[in-house]
């Protein structure tokens, strides 16, 4: 199942980028290509009828992100892309775990440059969730603001903050990562 849905992601990613630098091949527009990676805590709240003990259960996330980058004006850019995590068993206390899972979805992303250096995105994704060891698969949209920090030509520290919007409960997960860019954008 996970090699399956990573394959996808694989697959998907590839098929980006040749999408990107085909629209770039002959257009004087700023467009380019992004592949990031983040690694966090993920943090879900209980509803009520999950009768919990604790008043939040803890997981480890892992994310890859591709999208293509479409310049809007000079400070502005649009991101059109595909997001895929991996989220671990919560920490085991009281003798309760919350089940791994994988979650894959289209993801926008609207940027701004503040300067050459520092960029604020918000993000919108609508995701797929696959619980690995039921199968069971639920849908949610998340929303995530990002702050990025370009310490390379390509290569930038970025640290999302992303709140999944579940019909049983709310999750918050707190990621920091690396983005890699090719391609003409902001420079």
């Amino acid at each position: 199942m996970i090699k399956s849905a990573l394959r996808f992601v694989l697959i998907s990613s590839l098929l980006l980028l040749i999408f990107t630098f085909t629209v770039s091949a002959n257009n004087d527009n700023k467009i380019g290509f992004s592949l990031s990676g983040e690694f966090g805590l993920y943090s879900s709240i209980p509803a009520k009828e999950h009768n919990d003990a604790l008043p939040v259960r803890n997981h480890l996330t892992a994310g890859l992100n591709a999208s293509s980058i479409i310049g809007i004006t000079k400070d502005f850019e649009i991101d059109l892309g595909l997001s895929s995590y991996y989220t671990t068993y919560s920490f085991l206390y009281d003798l309760t775990r919350w089940r791994p899972f994988v979650l894959v979805g289209p993801t926008v992303e609207l940027t701004y440059h503040f300067n050459k250096r520092f960029a604020l995105s918000l993000n919108s994704s609508f995701m797929f969730q696959i619980y690995t060891q039921t199968l069971e698969f639920i849908t949610f949209p998340r929303v995530a603001l990002k702050g990025s920090l370009k310490f390379s030509k390509n290569f930038a520290l970025i640290v999302p903050i992303a709140v999944d919007i579940r019909k049983e409960h709310v999750s918050v997960a707190t990621t920091i990562g690396i983005k890699w860019r090719v391609g003409k954008y902001h420079e």
